[in-house]
Order: structure tokens, then C-alpha cells, then sequence
């Protein structure tokens, strides 16, 4: 399936584009995994969502919904993100960086 992200407008546009479950948790580890299909049907937690509300609401939400969207195209197997060094969030922080992107400092 081909991801098209230029129809995405929320975030939860992009949760939408990858079939995700996290019934469970995957303990200690969970936080360093990007789920880009966690959404609030799964288990009540839109990780995204949960980001862009504590390092990326300075923008709008649309154009860093259709960055993230890409940076989980580009780093996705199976709605998790690969790791090529450091968390996988280390790695998607640095994707939406180089797409313009700036976290805040919390």
C-alpha cells in the first residue's frame, strides 16, 4: 500500500494510514518506539497527538501532521519506526528537523 500524505490535515489523519494495536505495552522499551498508527481507538493514547501537544504546537497542526506522516513513511515497517541510531524517537525528531521542524525545549 502506498502512503499519500498530502491529504493528511490532523494527526490523527496520519494514525489513520497505519493499522496499529498496542494492547499491551512493551514495557521499559514502549517509550523509545514510534508507533505513528497509535491512536486513541487502540488503547485511549494518540502518541503523535501526544508530541506535537508537548514539542510541536507552535506550528499548525496540519503541516506537522503531513511531516510526520512523512517521516513515518520514511522510517516505517509495520507502524513502527526503524532505528538506525539512538531511540526511534532520536531518529523521527531529526526526520521532522531536516523537514523544518523544531522541537521545543521542555
Amino acid at each position: 500500500m502506498v502512503i499519500n500524505c498530502n491529504d493528511v490535515n490532523t494527526i490523527e489523519d496520519v494514525t489513520k494510514k497505519w493499522s496499529y494495536l498496542d494492547s499491551i505495552g512493551l514495557g521499559d522499551m514502549d517509550n523509545k518506539l514510534v508507533a505513528c498508527g497509535q491512536d486513541t481507538d487502540s488503547n485511549g493514547y494518540n502518541e503523535l497527538k501526544d508530541k506535537y501537544e508537548k514539542y510541536y504546537s507552535h506550528y499548525p497542526e496540519k503541516d506537522i501532521a503531513r511531516a510526520m506522516c512523512e517521516c513515518c513513511k520514511e522510517k516505517n515497517a509495520g507502524g513502527l519506526a526503524r532505528v538506525s541510531s539512538g531511540s526511534q524517537w532520536e531518529q523521527f525528531y531529526k526526520c521532522l528537523e531536516a523537514k523544518g521542524y523544531k522541537k521545543l525545549n521542555i
